[in-house]
């Protein structure tokens, strides 16, 4: 198991992502790179895992369609890529950030959006830390706030720091 970390760890650095002094490592192109690298370590730690049980593979490897879809064309970053995690049991990144600001959960609520059946399982994100645990317990809050900004923007009226205030005020 130790040389499949390595290699994965080697293949991940062809392209790295926010690599500092590196300004080429901050494009989205090394973003994916790096996140299949994640994807395809995870995948190959459980399947080399002697001790797994069958649910877990399950989990990692029997995604609901509208999952994999986001998986493949959706808007994606740190928090998001979290709750799939958290919820499939397949790690996409090695940091669990929550939201900071209003288009960091904007990218969770569409993950939500397009697989409504996680709503439900939004608990097992809960415990990863206390911003977490506020996220998840005010995400009904969060999202009507987050529609309210979309819809001023629609409509071509100025946003407001409502969502933001709120989410600062929740530990974000």
């Amino acid at each position: 198991m130790e040389n499949v970390n390595k290699i994965i760890e080697e293949v991940t650095e062809i392209h790295p992502y926010k690599k500092a002094g590196n300004p080429e490592s901050y494009s989205s192109y090394n973003e994916g790179w790096t996140d299949a690298c994640d994807a395809l370590g995870e995948r190959l730690r459980l399947y080399f895992e002697k001790t797994h049980s069958e649910a877990a593979g399950r989990i990692a490897f029997e995604l609901p369609e509208n999952a994999v879809e986001w998986l493949r064309k959706g808007q994606r970053g740190i928090s998001s890529n979290t709750i799939f995690g958290a919820i499939s049991g397949l790690a996409l990144d090695k940091i669990k950030h929550p939201p900071s600001d209003p288009d960091d959960f904007r990218r969770c609520y569409l993950l939500i959006k397009q697989v409504p059946e996680w709503k439900g399982e939004l608990h097992k994100v809960a415990h990863l830390s206390e911003t977490w645990k506020n996220v998840v317990d005010n995400w009904d809050k969060l999202s009507a706030l987050l529609e309210e900004q979309v819809d001023r923007y629609e409509q071509g009226k100025p946003g407001t720091y409502e969502m933001y205030n709120f989410m600062k005020s929740i530990g974000c």
